[in-house]
């Protein structure tokens, strides 16, 4: 997730969770395209469907939807809305017991599209969370960490495209056991103060201004969404 960390924003391995749930929303898109093409029945279709949904819980992509397949689509031209909450919401509404939904799968809609529109919903919500954070720090500077964004530079250029500012990739692998690490030894006094540990940028992903308008509609859209699930 986005956390303060000196003078930038940091995307550590809190992405993890969504990573698993993209690897499982991937999975799903398989099952979805196999009910696609193996007939229009409405009966083999909910069959199908319930077979996806089942298959959220795997942890596999088996090379259904590369990342290069999905960076090649244009940015919110899918047609869906995804609250990605799989395993409840934490910031920034904090319900625990959130629920997640794909809104809009037609006959039509491909596994890359479903990949597509999960990692663009995933960018959302750290937009939400770098917004509110840029009253306190607006000139701050956003890194991305941790193997869960490492494994996907086309995720990591849509969240630079929806954020709508430069995301800056490097630290560790496990950036969080890192953070804990320096925590500890901060408190037991073995180093003076945790900014003191230097973070190395390997990558800066540009936003390309033309995409993060358009991602404000699918923005928006995810907002009104989630006003009218858990605010009705």
């Amino acid at each position: 997730m986005l956390e303060p960390f000196g003078h930038c924003g940091h995307f550590g391995d809190g992405a993890g969770v969504e990573h698993a749930f993209h690897r499982a929303a991937v999975r799903m898109a398989a099952d979805n395209d196999v009910a696609n093409t193996e007939g229009h029945d409405g009966e083999l279709n909910r069959r199908h469907f319930a077979a996806a949904c089942r298959a959220v819980s795997r942890d596999e992509v088996a090379g259904v939807a590369e990342d290069e397949e999905i960076a090649a689509l244009d940015p919110d031209a899918h047609g869906l809305t995804v609250l990605p909450f799989w395993s409840g919401e934490r910031s920034t509404g904090w319900h625990a017991d959130a629920r997640g939904g794909i809104f809009g799968l037609t006959q039509t809609t491909t596994p890359a599209e479903i990949a597509r529109a999960v990692l663009e919903s995933i960018s959302y919500r750290f937009a939400l969370i770098a917004r509110a954070l840029n009253t306190l720090a607006p000139e701050a500077m956003i890194v991305a960490s941790g193997n869960a964004l490492r494994s996907s530079p086309g995720w990591l250029q849509i969240m630079a495209d929806v954020l709508g500012r430069p995301l800056s990739l490097g630290g560790s692998a496990e950036a969080s056991s890192r953070g804990a690490a320096l925590l500890a030894l901060e408190a037991v006094g073995k180093i003076a103060t945790i900014e003191q540990d230097l973070f190395a940028v390997e990558k800066v992903f540009e936003p390309d201004l033309m995409r993060h308008a358009r991602y404000q509609q699918g923005l928006a859209r995810q907002v009104e969404l989630y006003d009218r699930v858990f605010k009705a």
